[in-house]
């Protein structure tokens, strides 16, 4: 389901309160029935008896329909199973050692698209990827076991304050206009400005998305 980014604010800050508070959902799966965290696309929930397949699907996209020169740009979790199974070039994975390059794709994923995509050019990204996991009968309610779990994290690493994008003024916190204008929160909500990103893959179930990035000409 589409979400538009004016709904953003009022459905969603409760992942933001009770991000501290979620419970470990993996405790409650045995080792004998728990798959790899790439096998069920790192959801530890069944649908109609099987794992979702979000994560695998997208990384045959990728290696199926991406350039085998093409960059991509994600948040540094996933970047092994990139390059691992899409055998595509990552801007950062786990074994990366630079805090600078972590912290640059940080302020990609929550500076507004119009500076992020100046960041993006000194790579030469070619697609981004976001991971937004929810409960599919109820799309508002989120499992913060992707992005929308990770985002404050990427908030700090990117030397920015929590309170740039949560309003802890009111009675309950909630998110502030410059998070919904982050990137982040454009590309999990399908609100991205197609003069910078375009959506060129969603997986099943909607949780993997694949954008391919556009540059503006020089002069723009």
């Amino acid at each position: 389901m589409v979400f538009g980014v004016n709904k953003l604010l009022g459905a969603l800050f409760i992942a933001v309160v009770t991000l501290s508070l979620t419970p470990n959902v993996w405790s409650g799966i045995t080792s004998a029935d728990q798959p790899t965290s790439l096998a069920c696309s790192a959801i530890p929930y069944m649908f109609d008896g099987e794992y979702p397949k979000d994560w695998p699907l997208t990384l045959e996209w990728l290696r199926e329909n991406t350039a085998e020169d093409d960059i991509i740009c994600s948040w540094w979790d996933y970047g092994y199973w990139i390059e691992a199974m899409a055998r595509r070039t990552t801007l950062a994975d786990g074994a990366t050692q630079s805090e600078n390059q972590i912290k640059n794709i940080a302020n990609i994923m929550m500076r507004p698209q119009n500076e992020s995509i100046q960041l993006l050019k000194q790579y030469d990204a070619d697609y981004i990827v976001v991971f937004h996991t929810f409960n599919p009968n109820n799309p508002t309610s989120e499992w913060n076991l992707g992005d929308e779990g990770k985002w404050p994290q990427m908030a700090l690493i990117g030397g920015f304050n929590l309170t740039d994008f949560i309003d802890y003024s009111q009675s309950s916190p909630q998110l502030t206009d410059r998070f919904a204008s982050s990137t982040i929160a454009r590309l999990m909500y399908h609100a991205a400005d197609p003069k910078y990103f375009t959506q060129a893959y969603a997986s099943p179930n909607g949780y993997v998305l694949v954008y391919k990035i556009h540059y503006p000409d020089e002069g723009q």
